[in-house]
């Protein structure tokens, strides 16, 4: 077969493939955008911020927030969300291959009255994102106490943390409220009390989980001063 054959056959392919590319295209498109809208309106219905800023990560794979609270304990609070590009419909292959995650991360940044009582992080050690951002972050291991347990022995989960046990204890407490009540996939939690701030990243699966999930997170904090 000629080298002209091959180029026009080849040409016909990408010809006839994207056509269903651009239905999928606007049809999940609307669907990102929706989302993206919920999530927004539930953040700030849940907060309730004084401010709001937003940065675009890209088109239709993310943004990033900073909401300003003053209230109920909680000074400001952080929200990263980011999807993989689910609307390119060629990539897909490519997202199931390598297990691209949709995830909703909000970190609060307390008042100096509520004590975390030192440095915790619980993780899924099977997502391989979570595992590369802690060791970015944390530089090494060492100097942590790491514990691993199971979950209705199936999914292990690991802790990570130093100071007081009150730190391990919060984390597994707020774990606990999430997943045993709401049974919200969690990626991360941490707690620091060096930056008085608790952290979570999981997957928003709906309008109704998102809400659970900051609602827990709020009374979480409440709680915090009474324990402390």
């Amino acid at each position: 077969m000629s080298l002209g054959k091959v180029l026009t056959i080849t040409f016909w392919i990408v010809v006839i493939a994207s056509f269903p590319a651009i239905v999928w295209f606007f049809r999940i498109r609307r669907v990102m955008i929706r989302k993206q809208v919920i999530i927004i309106r539930t953040l700030e219905n849940s907060l309730k911020p004084r401010d709001k800023r937003y940065w675009l990560l890209g088109y239709l794979v993310g943004f990033r927030a900073k909401y300003w609270i003053n209230r109920g304990g909680v000074k400001r609070a952080w929200a990263l969300y980011i999807t993989p590009p689910h609307h390119v419909f060629f990539y897909i292959p490519v997202i199931i291959l390598l297990k691209k995650r949709e995830r909703l991360e909000i970190t609060l940044e307390l008042d100096k009255s509520y004590k975390l009582g030192g440095e915790a992080h619980l993780y899924d050690p099977r997502e391989k994102f979570v595992v590369k951002t802690l060791r970015r972050e944390l530089k090494t291991f060492q100097g942590f106490k790491n514990i691993s347990f199971n979950l209705d022995n199936e999914n292990e989960y690991k802790v990570l943390y130093r100071g007081q046990t009150s730190a391990f204890e919060n984390i597994k407490s707020l774990f606990n409220l999430l997943v045993s009540k709401y049974k919200v996939k969690i990626y991360r939690i941490s707690l620091d009390s060096s930056k008085n701030v608790i952290h979570i990243s999981f997957n928003p699966n709906s309008q109704e989980e998102i809400s659970k999930t900051i609602s827990t997170l709020l009374d979480f904090v409440k709680n915090l001063r009474v324990r402390t």
